[in-house]
């Protein structure tokens, strides 16, 4: 039996964990969850417990694919095909990895091989050409961001300044968690920065649950009628090997 007679889970202040560190080191906390870069400036106020995990987590931007600009997948390819991901991936600092895909690594299914564009800015230039814009109509939207933390500001000035490389101009508009919601249920959010923990170590929770045309929180307006067939396989397989091989297909 726990030797504790309750726990009491304190509602989070939406300001980058600054009250949460504050009530930490004066004692009112007894646990504080803490990115990787955040572990050294702890330290220097006391010697304490580290208990470290890898998470089954991605931090990704979403692509309203309902809704112009981001509808014309030259676009959207072409706004992946700009990122300076090794430069994002610093800007993130330690404990962040440029994903091979979607799947993070420790869940089932994973392979490390790239799944992703490699960054070409001629292509970029040439999609974004084919899809109407160039130097005297330029690509214009607003990137929703909640990051308030001094890397999670560095990663978003990144990816902002990876897509003015190729003329793209992107206005980062920060907002609270109630607002992005609110932005991403109302489709009105062209794109946005948001992170995504897997609830279970299976893939399922991060491919159908995101891009699947019936997932539950399919945030971007994904539809592909080829991918919900493949997951669709995937969810009905019992033999985890066969499973597994669904999944990667879809992925």
């Amino acid at each position: 039996p726990a030797f504790l007679d309750s726990v009491i889970i304190h509602p989070l202040a939406h300001d980058g964990g600054i009250t949460q560190r504050k009530d930490f080191l004066a004692g009112k906390l007894d646990v504080l969850p803490l990115r990787q870069s955040e572990v050294s400036e702890l330290l220097q106020h006391g010697s304490f417990p580290i208990v470290r995990r890898l998470e089954l987590a991605m931090e990704f931007i979403g692509l309203n694919c309902a809704k112009s600009p981001m509808k014309d997948v030259r676009v959207r390819q072409a706004l992946s095909l700009a990122l300076d991901r090794e430069a994002v991936e610093a800007a993130a600092g330690p404990g962040f990895l440029t994903p091979a895909g979607i799947l993070p690594p420790g869940m089932p299914g994973y392979t490390p091989e790239p799944k992703i564009f490699p960054e070409d800015a001629e292509r970029a230039r040439a999609l974004l050409a084919a899809a109407g814009y160039g130097p005297r109509r330029p690509l214009r939207f607003t990137l929703y961001a909640t990051a308030r933390s001094r890397e999670g500001m560095a990663r978003d000035s990144v990816i902002v300044a990876s897509w003015a490389k190729v003329g793209i101009h992107a206005e980062r508009k920060l907002v609270n968690w109630s607002e992005l919601n609110k932005a991403i249920e109302g489709g009105t959010a062209p794109a946005f920065v948001i992170t995504w923990i897997g609830d279970l170590p299976d893939p399922d929770t991060f491919l159908f649950t995101l891009l699947a045309s019936e997932g539950m929180f399919n945030m971007v307006s994904f539809r592909n009628s080829e991918l919900d067939s493949l997951l669709a396989h995937g969810r009905s397989e019992t033999n985890m090997e066969y499973r597994l091989e669904w999944y990667r297909k879809a992925e």
